[in-house]
């Protein structure tokens, strides 16, 4: 059962859309050091926004204590 979601808004074209979910993945797993369970729901035709479901507070926590990084944060921010 998830205990908290994290919402973020993409500014990328459809075809850049897998490799987002590509870098969340990764970048989900590092810092909670792949023992977080998630899911990232593609976003609906009118909406531009991914939500991650976590099962740990603490991972949550850990990701947006983090913060997105430089490379991806004119793509990607918090919402």
């Amino acid at each position: 059962m998830y205990q908290t979601s994290l919402f973020f808004e993409i500014a990328a074209t459809e075809d850049k859309q897998k490799i987002i979910e590509i870098f969340f993945r990764s970048w989900i797993d590092e810092i909670c050091m792949n023992e977080v369970s998630y899911n990232i729901q593609t976003p609906v035709a009118d909406s531009d926004h991914f939500s991650i479901d976590f099962e740990r507070i603490e991972d949550a926590t850990a990701v947006k204590l983090r913060g997105i990084p430089d490379e991806f944060s004119e793509y990607i921010k918090f919402v």
